[in-house]
């Protein structure tokens, strides 16, 4: 699922503030002020289920997602073997049919 990014100024801190919405203008700031910035997330395009198991694959190989992620969202099952992960098309196949 997508979400919003906001900002955090002095997180963790008594003068902690969030902010939520666009603004025009939130600054200055004293210097040493702490500023997180967490940026939002896209929710995808269609059904995982129809996201082509290369494509899963291909994202666990590069860390966007782990294997019971692909598994339990996208339907595809992966096995490690030497090292590397490939489909367990048997088990995919399965999972998709249910």
């Amino acid at each position: 699922n997508g979400r919003a990014g906001f900002f955090v100024f002095n997180p963790g801190t008594p003068d902690e503030r969030v902010y939520t919405k666009r603004v025009a203008s939130i600054g200055p700031f004293p210097k040493g002020t702490v500023f997180r910035s967490t940026t939002g997330g896209g929710g995808g395009w269609g059904s995982a289920l129809e996201r082509d198991p290369q494509m899963v694959l291909a994202d666990i190989r590069n860390g966007f997602i782990d294997p019971a992620t692909a598994k339990k969202v996208c339907y595809v099952a992966v096995v490690e073997k030497n090292g590397e992960w490939t489909i367990d098309q048997q088990q995919t196949q399965k999972l998709r049919a249910a």
